[in-house]
């Protein structure tokens, strides 16, 4: 029982971190979309400007959001099921059956 603990002790820190994260890119993405600059930071690797944010960059990172949300959504079932065995709902509803 104290590894089961120790798990939804570690879900329920990468859940609320994960939620703000959720937040902020759901206010950062409609920016993305109707905002022709990106935020005029200047991004360079290797002494090479990186300024290419179209069309196709902006659907990319818009799925991954979407893909992020889908594994919070994830991570938040297994939550949910972590509680149920604390406190021994699965395993009482399974012993009716038999």
């Amino acid at each position: 029982m104290r590894k089961l603990q120790l798990l939804k002790t570690i879900l329920d820190f990468i859940w609320y971190f994960s939620i703000i994260a959720i937040i902020g890119m759901a206010i950062f993405i409609p920016y993305m979309f109707f905002s022709n600059e990106f935020f005029g930071i200047p991004i360079e690797i290797n002494g090479n400007g990186i300024l290419v944010i179209d069309l196709s960059t902006k659907i990319i990172l818009t799925l991954e959001f979407f893909s992020y949300c889908f594994f919070i959504y994830g991570v938040l079932k297994l939550r949910k099921i972590l509680t149920f065995f604390s406190k021994l709902v699965i395993l009482t509803t399974l012993m009716f059956y038999y």
